[in-house]
């Protein structure tokens, strides 16, 4: 397969957690570290961009990495998704939250039922253990993503469910918690993820 561009969000403001969760700790990976290398480690990849400010990474994913962070900052998934997918020009595009570390996990059977014979306006999308269908934690043709992002309009404050409107859908199970996001510190703690210091 040819690369796929990957698109991790990162630009939320964390109210929840109460500090920056993408700095939160597992050993010594950052929350956002973990996030990204796995995508990295689970697909053939083109380009990676971070949407949202500019923070620390290894020297290894540091170059890997274009940041992307949504204008105005703070303008929500939706933004920061419309400001990433100017990086890349693949055709198929991958998506994920930042604050998700099992992301990783689904990708390879996303980008699988995306190939498996679908028409190029098609998006898969994981259907969390909740029966929801996930917009961000999927993968999309370059085409359906531009057309989904382009009936939204304006993408400051937007919904990420709307990304869904007119867009043909697939679903795939979430058996490996991909969609699992940390929002509070007892996600965080149930994840082993910790705040340094």
């Amino acid at each position: 397969m040819t690369g796929v561009d990957v698109i991790v969000l990162a630009g939320g403001a964390s109210r929840r957690m109460g500090t920056d969760k993408l700095a939160l700790r597992r050993g010594d990976r950052s929350l956002l570290d973990y996030t990204v290398a796995g995508l990295i480690e689970a697909v053939p990849v083109a380009s990676v961009a971070v949407a949202g400010p500019p923070r620390p990474l290894p020297a290894s994913l540091e170059a890997a990495v274009t940041w992307a962070p949504e204008d105005p900052p703070a303008g929500g998934p939706v933004a920061g998704l419309a400001a990433a997918a100017a990086v890349g020009s693949a055709s198929v595009v991958l998506v994920a939250a930042g604050d998700t570390p099992y992301a990783a996990a689904a990708a390879p059977a996303l980008l699988a039922a995306l190939r498996a014979g679908r028409p190029a306006g098609v998006a898969v999308a994981v259907l969390d253990i909740g029966g929801r269908v996930q917009p961000l934690s999927a993968a999309w043709h370059r085409p359906a993503l531009l057309a989904a992002l382009a009936a939204i309009g304006d993408p400051v404050g937007a919904r990420a469910r709307d990304l869904l409107a007119g867009a043909t859908v697939v679903t795939v199970a979430d058996r490996w918690r991909a969609a699992e996001d940390l929002d509070t510190p007892a996600d965080a703690d149930r994840a082993g993820f910790v705040r340094r210091g």
